[in-house]
């Protein structure tokens, strides 16, 4: 009886995570808000991803494409239309050299970041994790000159299902 529950489980687990890349006109005609413009969605990546590197000064990061319309996944199979921004950071290791590479994508939607996700390709395995902030962090107080008082809470936290989309 454990066994067909444990079964059923990984099937309904299986099930929920296939996700069906949107189309086109799915993508078009959702309001998401106006595209937000790249230099400020860059302050606010530095921002958010400062706190996870060992010297965020001396970090590389590169933005291999502009901030276009795009998804992220949720739970149990639903999608979130947003603006996508894909960012490779290279980070510097504890002993100094460059070595931890990560593909962050953060997702705006209003003028305000709404989450983001991240996976490690410098270790011999994937490590990954994402996270939506539990207030949007609004880009306005990025073009003041200014980066927000306090670092965004979590409002959850999950694991990625190994796919790349860039």
């Amino acid at each position: 009886m454990l066994v067909r529950l444990l079964a059923l489980c990984a099937l309904a687990v299986s099930f929920a995570s296939c996700v069906t890349p949107p189309t086109a006109a799915e993508l078009n005609a959702a309001q998401i808000g106006d595209c937000p413009d790249e230099p400020t969605a860059q302050l606010a990546v530095r921002w958010v991803a400062a706190p996870y590197m060992h010297d965020p000064n001396t970090a590389l990061f590169e933005f291999p494409a502009g901030i276009a319309r795009g998804y992220r996944k949720g739970f149990m199979s639903d999608k979130q239309f947003a603006w996508a921004m894909p960012v490779y950071v290279t980070d510097r290791s504890s002993f100094g050299g460059f070595g931890i590479r990560w593909l962050y994508e953060f997702y705006f939607i209003d003028d305000a970041l709404i989450a983001y996700g991240a996976t490690d390709y410098s270790t011999g395995w994937r490590t990954s994790h994402s996270m939506e902030f539990a207030n949007p962090v609004p880009l306005e107080t990025f073009r003041s000159g200014q980066v927000p008082a306090e670092r965004p809470t979590a409002k959850s936290y999950g694991t990625w299902d190994g796919e790349d989309d860039y």
